[in-house]
């Protein structure tokens, strides 16, 4: 009993020695635990149950730990989003991970990955992607562009002469105002984003220009040739109101939180007419410009609102607050151009906050000026190929999309390098556009 008491003992001292897992099953743990995040930050739920869930969920942080320098060239935290999955998919397919290996640790688990992996372009393709849509005001259409690609996708027949383009924060809906100047009467229009279908359309006030919705899309304000803005139900279908500015109404905001809609009408008024959406549409303020106001702007904290006036080769600044003007901004005019006429007609802050951009009509230049910065500092001049008359950005801010009305194109420029990438054809008179984003890519495949 002694020796065996001793040899249990010995045994009990005796270090254990645990053999570590291989590479190829350090890899397929993590590869599996990564996926099983995955699956449930993308769809809400998990795909492993019982003992294996928590071996994969348990052990997930410290298999990154160990594992910090794949074959694949995959960090430990890059595979809980689309783009750690596009990398895992390529690598695979590239040879860098020895499928071999993963099959001898894991044959269930691997059939697991090989299937998510097989399903791969389809989570891929659910992701959010952006199009511009350009009206053509002096045609019958409104073309539509992906993006990044910069490629036309749809030319969609509304009516002639479209004008005025908005859509709701769900791009659910698009809204196109016809201008039809043939007709006593204009229309307005709903466009399904995803079919092209024209799903509505009732008619409104002479020649309407550029319209405005709430972020739900319930309001939709179009301004209209006899001195009025209608207020458009667009559950209902039906004109609610008329909101008398007088001047040409012309260009219509709605603010960042969707509370008050900015009224710009061309003329004697000069200024900018604040409505209360939500208290029976009822005007509560004014903001004066020197001059007839033309396109707007505004912040996304909805403090500052900066306009286009005539007889200013530039902007006014106005602090929403205090409701007044609180700087004139004169752009700087190429020695070639000092004396020639010109305007400004298109105006709009990049989504990052950092500079705003103004189309100089005759002198075909799109300025940049630094918004961060008190004096509001001219950084940039962009000379385009013809005259220009409109402009937006993709969410990212990435791209700023210029309408070129003279030559039937958009100018797509990078807006960090201030240069232009390409131009895409679209139709006659090309003016508004605007980019929406939608939850897959239903759209780009009509």
């Amino acid at each position: 009993m002694t020796l065996v008491a001793a040899v249990l003992a010995r045994a009990r001292q005796r270090p254990s020695v645990r053999k570590q897992p291989s590479r190829s099953r350090t890899f397929a743990l993590y590869l599996y635990s990564e996926l099983g995040a995955f699956a449930f930050n993308r769809f809400g739920c998990f795909p492993y149950t019982g003992s294996r869930a928590r071996l994969y969920v348990g052990r997930t942080l410290r298999i990154a730990r160990k594992f910090r320098k794949p074959k694949a060239g995959l960090s430990p935290t890059a595979l809980t989003d689309l783009s750690g999955i596009r990398r895992v998919y390529l690598a695979i397919f590239k040879g860098r991970i020895l499928m071999r290996d993963l099959r001898s640790t894991f044959p269930i688990g691997f059939g697991i990955v090989l299937a998510l992996v097989i399903a791969l372009p389809a989570l891929l393709s659910a992701a959010p992607k952006h199009y511009l849509w350009q009206t053509n005001s002096k045609g019958n259409d409104v073309h539509v562009i992906s993006i990044p690609e910069h490629t036309v996708i749809k030319r969609v027949v509304v009516g002639a002469e479209p004008h005025g383009i908005a859509t709701p924060a769900d791009a659910s809906v698009v809204f196109v105002s016809i201008e039809a100047f043939a007709s006593p009467n204009g229309e307005l229009i709903w466009i399904d984003p995803r079919t092209y279908e024209i799903t509505h359309r009732i008619d409104i006030g002479p020649k309407p220009n550029h319209l405005a919705c709430t972020l739900d899309g319930k309001w939709v304000y179009v301004p209209c040739h006899d001195e009025h803005y209608w207020v458009i139900d667009a559950e209902k279908r039906e004109v609610v109101k008329k909101i008398k500015t007088g001047g040409r109404p012309h260009n219509t905001t709605i603010s960042p939180d969707g509370r008050h809609m900015y009224l710009s009408p061309i003329g004697d008024p000069r200024r900018v007419i604040i409505v209360d959406v939500r208290n029976n549409h009822e005007v509560i303020g004014h903001i004066p410009f020197s001059d007839s106001v033309r396109p707007p702007a505004i912040t996304s904290d909805g403090l500052r609102f900066f306009q286009n006036v005539d007889n200013l080769i530039g902007f006014e600044a106005a602090n929403i607050l205090k409701r007044k003007v609180v700087r004139r901004v004169e752009h700087t005019i190429p020695d070639e151009y000092k004396g020639k006429p010109s305007r400004c007609h298109g105006l709009a802050v990049r989504p990052d906050q950092k500079e705003i951009w103004s189309c100089n009509v005759e002198h075909k230049i799109v300025h940049v000026h630094d918004i961060t910065k008190p004096d509001y500092p001219e950084i940039a001049a962009i000379q385009m190929i013809g005259r220009v008359y409109w402009l937006c950005f993709s969410p990212d801010s990435k791209y700023a999309y210029v309408a070129v009305r003279t030559n039937k194109k958009v100018a797509v420029v990078d807006t960090e390098t201030k240069q232009i990438v390409t131009h895409v054809p679209v139709g006659d008179v090309p003016k508004r556009n605007l980019v929406i984003t939608l939850d897959d890519t239903t759209a780009a495949s009509q």
